[in-house]
C-alpha cells in the first residue's frame, strides 16, 4: 500500500481553512447579544442537521471546527440526541442548531 503525504497543518491553519471553505464564523454563530462587558455567548451546544451521506465532507469539517471550538456536538442520526439537546435549552440552557446549505443539495420533483 501507497504511503499517502501528511498534510501538517496547525490546529490554527486547519480552523482558518474550515472557516473559510465553509464561511462561518464563530462568534457569529454563538453570539446571543451584548451588553456593557461585551458580547453575550450561547452555551458551547450545537445539533448538527446534515444527511450523513449527502453532506458528509461538510458534516466532518463543521464537526471538527465545533470540537476544535470545544463544542458540544451531536447529530439528529444519533439516538437521543433531539430529546437530550431539547431537554438541555428547555431546563435554561442555550445552543446552535446547524442545518446543512440546502441549495447546494440536489433534489428530484
Amino acid at each position: 500500500m501507497a504511503e499517502l503525504p501528511c498534510a501538517r497543518l496547525s490546529c490554527s491553519q486547519l480552523k482558518l481553512s474550515i472557516e473559510q471553505a465553509l464561511k462561518v464564523d464563530f462568534a457569529d454563530i454563538f453570539k446571543w447579544g451584548e451588553d456593557q462587558h461585551g458580547p453575550i455567548m450561547m452555551d458551547r451546544k450545537a445539533l448538527l442537521l446534515y444527511h450523513p451521506e449527502d453532506h458528509s465532507e461538510e458534516l466532518e469539517m463543521i464537526t471538527r471546527w465545533l470540537l476544535m471550538h470545544h463544542v458540544e456536538v451531536s447529530s439528529v442520526w444519533s439516538a437521543g440526541c433531539w430529546d437530550y439537546f431539547r431537554q438541555q435549552i428547555t431546563t435554561g440552557g442555550s445552543g446552535v442548531i446547524v442545518v446543512s446549505d440546502s441549495s447546494s443539495t440536489n433534489t428530484e420533483d
